[in-house]
């Protein structure tokens, strides 16, 4: 057991980004907050750091507002952002985008199935001379 005072890296080791949404019936809204990643989902959060409205607006478009200064520093503290958020972080600008993964069971497209078998040509009779 320790009994002297924690680090940073102890402090912040559990650290996570993450969409909070508070229940409006029919309105979408999520708040982006930083909270330790033990913690109940709707229990003491330590800073709310931006929110995403997903519905457009008169001008069509969906709003993101982010304190972006304040995002980077949890990020360097080891805060973990969820998949969501780190999708919203990519498209942001604020942090690399998430490597996207294939959906499991489908083939990338251009990519040549080495198990398929394919015919010299039409009719599927083979490729011999006539």
């Amino acid at each position: 057991m320790q009994h002297g005072p924690l680090s940073l890296v102890d402090l912040f080791l559990d650290l996570t980004i993450f969409f909070f949404f508070p229940f409006i019936q029919n309105l979408p809204f999520y708040r982006i907050f930083v909270a330790d990643s033990r913690a109940p989902r709707d229990g003491k959060h330590l800073e709310v750091v931006g929110h995403y409205d997903p519905a457009p607006g008169k001008d069509g478009h969906k709003h993101l507002a982010l304190d972006i200064g304040r995002v980077r520093s949890w990020l360097a503290l080891g805060a973990q952002p969820s998949k969501p958020v780190a999708a919203l972080l990519g498209r942001a600008g604020v942090a690399p985008p998430p490597p996207r993964v294939a959906p499991a069971g489908t083939i990338a497209r251009g990519v040549k199935n080495p198990d398929k078998k394919t015919s010299g040509g039409k009719g599927g009779g083979g490729g011999g001379a006539a």
